[in-house]
Parts: C-alpha cells; sequence; structure tokens
C-alpha cells in the first residue's frame, strides 16, 4: 500500500533520508550510550589509545570543540574556556591532526570532553607537550566522524553487544 505522502518528491526525500540515515543514527545513540562512553567504544575498537597519549590544560582562550576536524563546517559543540564542555585540568589528549585549523594552529587534537566524547578543537586551546604528541601515529578522523556511513559491523553497537 503506499502512503499518500511517498509519491511526492517531499515524501521521496523523507524516505531516502531516513533510509540513509536510521542505521547511522542507531549506532550513534548506542556509543553515547556504551559503558565508558564515546572514548572507551573507540579504545575497544582499537581506534585511539587505551591511555592517552598526552594531558594538558585549557588556555585562557575561547577555541570551539568540533565533532569533526574542520573550521568550515557547522559541527561546534562546546568551548574549551568552558567547565562543563573541558576539565579545568589535565584534559586527555587521545590523538592529532596535521592538517592546520587555521593559519595560526599547526594541527588538531582528539580530546576528551567531560561527557566522555572525543572532540576536535584546535593545538593552541590546550596547553601540552606537542613533541609527544606528534610523535604518536595520527588519527584518521573518517573512523570517527558521527556522518561516517554505517556499516554492518555497527549492528553489534546498536544491539548492545559490543560493550
Amino acid at each position: 500500500m503506499i502512503n499518500g505522502f511517498e509519491p511526492t518528491l517531499a515524501g521521496q526525500l523523507w524516505t531516502q533520508f531516513y533510509t540513509d540515515n536510521t542505521g547511522q543514527f542507531l549506532r550513534n545513540a548506542a556509543i553515547y550510550h556504551y559503558s565508558g562512553g564515546m572514548v572507551q567504544f573507540y579504545k575497544d575498537q582499537g581506534v585511539i589509545p587505551q591511555t592517552a597519549i598526552d594531558t594538558g590544560n585549557p588556555t585562557t582562550f575561547a577555541y570551539q570543540l568540533r565533532l569533526t576536524p574542520s573550521s568550515t563546517a557547522d559541527n561546534v559543540i562546546g568551548a574549551s574556556n568552558n567547565p562543563n564542555d573541558l576539565p579545568v585540568a589535565n584534559v586527555e589528549i587521545y590523538g592529532w591532526l596535521d592538517i592546520p585549523p587555521s593559519t595560526t594552529e599547526p594541527y588538531w587534537l582528539l580530546i576528551k570532553d567531560t561527557r566522555s566524547r572525543l572532540v576536535w578543537v584546535a593545538s593552541g586551546a590546550i596547553q601540552h607537550n606537542s613533541i609527544t604528541v606528534t610523535a604518536s601515529t595520527e588519527i584518521n578522523p573518517a573512523l570517527i566522524a558521527p556522518d561516517r556511513p554505517y556499516v554492518n559491523s555497527d549492528l553489534n553497537t546498536i544491539t548492545g553487544n559490543g560493550g
């Protein structure tokens, strides 16, 4: 039976949107509620190291926390100088990416926020040992991107069999 909404362009677009994104939404919701949060999920997946490669303290300047390492994308989820978003000390750094976020910042940092989420911030946001951080392997941002395409192995996460 065809729904009266489906034959319209809006109905087709709506159906396609949910067909394309439902698995991704379910996976991301499961990761967010994973025991230990997003950070533990990606530790268990081997995407990030089991322990932070360094820790640092937020600078006094306000930097935007982002879901992806892109200064042009609309993906801001917090600020580095907000204690609700980042700890005031010992921010855990799990990786880096050698793509300059701006003309004044050399690279991105992958850090843990106060909600156990992995977020990206320009390197100047966190006082850290750059030699220690950049000596580690760069993180592939596609593996932790919230809009990463859904794959069949995500079913274990969605059903709770992954953590």
